[in-house]
């Protein structure tokens, strides 16, 4: 007992600590100084990918994570920021995380610096249950780093406990850091400049996947025949004219039982064809995959793809590609066919390769939402107890003109006896004009969701909802929303309630 009672009042400290810290982050975005000397802002980003192997129970296998960040730092050193962690090793394929995270770096002796930070989230997956709780954890991490010309090195030791679970494990933990810059416009004042830019293109995608297995089988031994198909996301970036690399969430919505997603990091060759509407795309990925059953083992997947696409109009591409999934252990292969309707854009990031006048650029709005998501009385299969569901959720806003934005969002479970509960929507929304710091918006979705034997059977979901945004200031809100959550099939249908913060930017597109 007073060994829970330690963890337990060393869990809520940590917790406290996370809200301070993202409550510093939040007052840094809010009370920034207001008199900007150029119309333009220049903000430092970075992505990060680190890797950590962390103790379980009873003497099983060792769970091995990786993790993706994506973060916004400060003048002061303090950053703030979103990740997601998977599984690639082990025996928990299947195994996903969403979370928040605040740090602070800095360099302490030429390019040798030192980090620190804590992240908090949820996740959840295969063979996990009965040792994360709720899912619920925080994951407090310190070390040092070296600064390269393009890159950050780091080597962390770190700790995660899950709240209400038997983890608590310490860790070595391996950071790679990736800093970059972008332009956001200032909307408060206007002014006639100048600035340095390169061109950086990008795209975002909406991607459609049929799996066909071969001599694959479930967990528990039965073989897997039937299709998968998928729904999901792609974010890519153009280093070069042809080299790229790129990122993709995708999850069932019909086949077999939900759960299965996979998360995977690549990098493809993109060749014009002839003239600038067709082109080609080798691409290779190495990725996280599992749930719904599937022996993926460790979770480890590699996915190698050829994509033949075609731009119909400017900016908007439709590409298909087949390829073939792995698991590096266990037994999952399948052919695969992709489908994905593109939207590239270009935006202006800080350079000395040349100068343009600020009134040449033109402005895309973004806006990045988290918050929290409750499922009221969702059901459950076999009867269960339908309480109520709390989730963490990542949703990423496009706007077109002023008022239509097109919208991915994620949310995990952290609560509820719902560990590795999942979704994955894609969609579009109307937002009206402020009034008074308010504004109403609407918005439908599609996507997919699943685990902790919610009634959704094959996986596939819509959402619709409507809400309120009360603006601060021009970057940062909070919102509320109402929404109906149904399954296609399953008999799942639940009212959720959404509040959140909310951080828009406007960035340079040339």
């Amino acid at each position: 007992m007073r060994f829970n009672y330690k963890y337990k009042k060393i869990f809520l400290l940590l917790r406290k600590l996370a809200l301070f810290y993202v409550g510093y982050g939040f007052f840094l975005i809010a009370f920034a100084d207001k008199t900007p000397v150029s119309a333009v802002t220049t903000n430092n980003y970075f992505l990060r990918a680190d890797y950590f192997s962390l103790r379980v129970p009873d003497d099983q296998p060792r769970l091995s994570l990786v993790g993706l960040h994506l973060a916004k730092q400060f003048s002061s050193g303090f950053y703030l920021g979103s990740g997601l962690y998977s599984a690639v090793a082990g025996q928990y394929s299947g195994f996903f995380a969403l979370g928040g995270e605040a740090g602070w770096q800095h360099l302490i002796w030429r390019q040798l610096g030192f980090d620190t930070g804590l992240f908090v989230g949820t996740g959840g997956g295969s063979n996990t249950a009965s040792f994360i709780g709720d899912g619920g954890f925080v994951l407090p991490h310190a070390g040092f780093f070296y600064r390269f010309p393009y890159f950050d090195l780091g080597l962390n030791y770190s700790g995660i406990r899950f709240q209400g679970g038997q983890v608590s494990s310490q860790q070595v933990q391996f950071a790679l850091t990736c800093p970059f810059q972008l332009y956001t416009k200032n909307k408060t004042r206007i002014f006639s400049e100048k600035i340095p830019f390169a061109c950086s293109k990008n795209y975002i995608a909406a991607v459609a996947s049929i799996y066909y297995p071969q001599h694959s089988q479930f967990s528990n031994g039965q073989a897997l025949v039937n299709n998968t198909e998928l729904l999901g996301i792609e974010l890519g970036h153009f280093f070069t004219d042809h080299i790229y690399n790129y990122f993709e969430f995708t999850g069932a919505i019909h086949g077999n039982q939900n759960g299965y997603a996979n998360f995977f990091a690549g990098v493809g060759w993109q060749q014009l064809l002839g003239n600038n509407h067709f082109f080609y795309s080798p691409r290779l990925a190495l990725g996280s995959g599992g749930g719904g059953g599937y022996d993926v083992g460790g979770g480890l997947l590699i996915y190698p793809t050829l994509g033949l696409g075609w731009q119909f109009v400017p900016h908007w591409q439709l590409e298909i590609l087949p390829g073939y999934v792995s698991s590096f252990t266990g037994h999952y292969q399948a052919w695969t066919t992709e489908l994905q309707l593109k939207y590239d854009f270009n935006i202006a990031v800080p350079s000395n390769k040349q100068m343009n006048a600020i009134e040449d650029f033109s402005y895309q709005a973004w806006r990045l939402r988290f918050g929290n998501q409750l499922y009221i009385h969702p059901q459950h299969e076999n009867s269960l107890s339908n309480s109520n569901i709390n989730l963490l959720a990542l949703k990423i806003d496009r706007f077109f003109e002023t008022n239509w934005y097109l919208s991915g969002q994620t949310a995990f479970a952290y609560s509820g006896n719902a560990a590795g509960y999942f979704s994955g929507m894609l969609g579009g929304g109307y937002q009206t004009k402020d009034y008074y710091h308010l504004s109403l918006f609407a918005e439908g979705l599609m996507g997919t969701g699943g685990g902790a034997s919610l009634a959704i059977q094959d996986g596939a979901l819509s959402q619709l909802g409507m809400g309120l945004n009360y603006h601060v200031n021009p970057s940062l809100g909070f919102y509320s929303e109402i929404s109906e959550v149904l399954a296609f099939k399953g008999g799942f249908n639940t009212v959720t309630i959404d509040l959140g913060l909310s951080y828009s930017f406007d960035l340079l597109t040339s």
